[in-house]
């Protein structure tokens, strides 16, 4: 009897270590890889929260880091800081310069607990700067370790509770576990809603029983994962706001389908529709693109490059009107699922304002043209009367005479408008600079002024002043060198002073006023001289036949967006120097060739074009240089111009000197 009783008792000591053994590893397990499973998935939630929002903010950055938009910048980075899981906030311009810098005070805010984010902001493909963004890991950590919390707890309760009721482990246990088997079955396929049946007021009813609370708090454990990911969601939504107060139209489309996901507001303000015309649907379906091969073009270079940078489109409004603007895109990963970022800036009042100068040129165009009739018919209705006839070509020449004056004032336009716009960059700087400069001086005065002057301060200050001063050089020095150029070349095409100049010198500076232009283009200027050569002649005049030639061909020779090579080769004999210049471009036939150097002569009517940028060019190289022109050109193979300028004294030359 003692035998059985002890036999009886180490079975039923077996069963509660076996149980106990068992369910510990299972629950261990189950904890490790819901444990595995919540860290990942804050991981991964707060990554891929973190690069959107670094993306999205990149893309906000590029027209105000552009165009120096103070208050746009600020906007974006004060937009940044509402973000409790930001730190601070450094955006850099080109230079690594600071343009806007906040941080915020607090233990989670330490520097041991924030990861830094670089974004390089991007404009034409070229880095023009960058946003720093330092977030920190303590509220990340706070959900995971929390989580782990939860479920060692989870653990030790269900430990316990397992081990009281196998104390009361009693008779028909098989029964009670059958029932228990089964629902275990459906709650291992994921039905936390499932409560087992408590067939028995014994252990097993007792396990059922705690079986059922742990299912309670699981289903609880699910309710608080729901709460943090509701966090996350408000802290999107504040996000959204700022997405979708952006003052340029932002949105987002599935790649997939080409579908809307979402827009900023702007979209509906600036083009008419509603939410519920646009989310969900194609931008072919509402007919939003006013040539359908931009649209195509836009999906073929993404599918190529998964980026396009600021290329010029029209859409059309809701009521049908056309919108001029510039866009960027760029292929990105949202959920798993591949995903289209835009952003369109307007440009429309630019283009109108453009339509109405070209519109104004062909008006004028068209009068000196009718002018030019009338003045031609006189012309043939005084021929009988010698005197008259003389006086009519007077007034010819001098209508000539006036019309190249007036060809040479819009190169120099031209010029002014490139250099100034070139000035404005290092000057720009400067006055970022000197304010930075002025700054760090009232800050050291400060510190002086209330004893709190260090060693390390000091030092620096010294540091960053030294910097400051080095990078105004660097770019007064530009702005000067800019300013000399313009100097020299706008004096030279002013006048009709002749003087002896370095060929090359005089080259690189020309194309240096042109950079305005050429820089828009996709065009490679290459220029073959010798360092050493020199020239007797008038630079003016030389400078306005490079930059008539380099015109003539962007306004002829090429298509739109289209590449080519200009190459420009001057070669020094004994009494000449010969300038040859050759393009790439459309060409032209014979009998355009053979018209290229009459006045008002254009195969580009209205497009503008005056006509007279060959003749100017005709005059200079034979009446003020006493040389020769020679042009030689075949269609699809571009055109070549061979220029002989005699380098010496130029005999007969009436022209005065000053």
């Amino acid at each position: 009897m003692a035998e059985k009783k002890w036999a009886l008792k180490s079975i039923r000591q077996r069963l509660m270590l076996y149980l106990l053994v068992t369910v510990f590893v299972v629950m261990s397990l189950f904890g490790l890889a819901r444990t595995v499973f919540i860290t990942s998935t804050i991981h991964e939630e707060w990554q891929e929260k973190a690069e959107k929002l670094n993306r999205l903010a990149a893309l906000a950055l590029v027209n105000p880091i552009w165009d120096y938009n103070r208050r746009g910048i600020n906007s974006v980075g004060d937009a940044l800081m509402q973000n409790k899981e930001i730190g601070w906030v450094t955006i850099e311009a080109e230079g690594a310069k600071v343009i806007y810098h906040k941080g915020k005070e607090g233990d989670e805010y330490q520097t041991d607990k924030i990861v830094t984010v670089h974004e390089p902001v991007y404009k034409d493909e070229s880095v023009i700067g960058t946003l720093n963004v330092g977030i920190t890991t303590h509220y990340r950590q706070r959900d995971i370790q929390r989580e782990i919390g939860q479920a060692v707890a989870g653990i030790i309760v269900v430990l316990g509770i397992l081990w009281l009721m196998i104390l009361f482990v009693s008779r028909s246990v098989i029964k009670p576990i059958e029932a228990l088997s089964k629902g275990t079955d459906e709650i291992a396929r994921g039905n936390l809603e499932k409560r087992l049946p408590v067939l028995s007021q014994d252990e097993i009813g007792v396990l059922a029983e705690r079986f059922n609370y742990m299912l309670e708090r699981l289903e609880w454990m699910q309710q608080e994962r729901e709460r943090t990911q509701a966090a996350l969601a408000e802290s999107e939504e504040r996000f959204r706001k700022a997405f979708h107060h952006i003052a340029d139209v932002v949105g987002i489309v599935r790649l997939a389908d080409r579908k809307y996901i979402d827009v900023s507001e702007s979209f509906f303000r600036m083009l008419g529709y509603q939410r519920e015309e646009i989310i969900g649907r194609r931008s072919l379906e509402f007919g939003l693109w006013k040539e359908r091969q931009d649209y195509e073009e836009l999906y073929e270079e993404l599918r190529v490059s998964g980026a396009v940078r600021q290329r010029e489109g029209a859409w059309l409004t809701k009521d049908r009107s056309v919108r001029s603007g510039v866009y960027s895109a760029e292929v990105i990963e949202i959920g798993g699922e591949g995903c289209v970022l835009f952003a369109w800036h307007d440009i429309s009042e630019r283009k109108m304002a453009e339509e109405q100068v070209r519109q104004a040129r062909d008006e004028l165009e068209v009068k000196v043209e009718v002018r030019t009739q009338e003045l031609t018919a006189m012309n043939e209705e005084l021929t009988a009367i010698n005197q008259e006839l003389i006086h009519t070509l007077e007034q010819l020449n001098q209508t000539q005479d006036k019309l190249i004056q007036s060809e040479k004032m819009a190169a120099m336009g031209t010029l002014v408008a490139g250099i100034a716009h070139e000035i404005n960059t290092p000057l720009g700087l400067g006055v970022t600079l000197a304010s930075r400069w002025g700054e760090l001086n009232r800050d050291l005065e400060g510190k002086y002024e209330n004893g709190r002057l260090s060693r390390n301060a000091l030092k620096n200050y010294l540091q960053e002043s030294k910097e400051i001063d080095e990078m105004l050089e660097r770019n007064l020095e530009r702005a000067a060198k800019l300013v000399q150029n313009f100097k020299q070349i706008s004096v030279d095409q002013a006048s009709e002073i002749r003087r002896v100049f370095k060929v090359r010198e005089y080259l690189d500076g020309i194309l240096l006023t042109l950079h305005p232009k050429l820089k828009h283009t996709r065009i490679e200027v290459i220029v073959d001289c010798d360092e050493n050569c020199e020239l007797d002649a008038y630079p003016g005049g030389f400078g306005q036949i490079i930059t008539n030639l380099v015109m003539n061909s962007l306004l002829h020779g090429y298509e739109a967006g289209a590449a080519g090579m200009i190459q420009i080769n001057g070669e020094q004999t004994d009494d000449h120097f010969v300038l040859s210049y050759r393009d790439d471009g459309k060409g032209m036939d014979g009998s355009v060739l053979a018209k290229i150097f009459e006045p008002f002569y254009t195969t580009n009517r209205g497009g503008g074009s005056t006509g007279l940028g060959m003749y100017v060019i005709y005059n200079i190289v034979t009446q003020l240089f006493k040389g020769s022109i020679e042009c030689r050109s075949e269609v699809g193979h571009g055109i070549q111009v061979v220029i002989r300028l005699p380098n010496g004294v130029l005999e007969g030359n009436q022209l005065s000197e000053g």
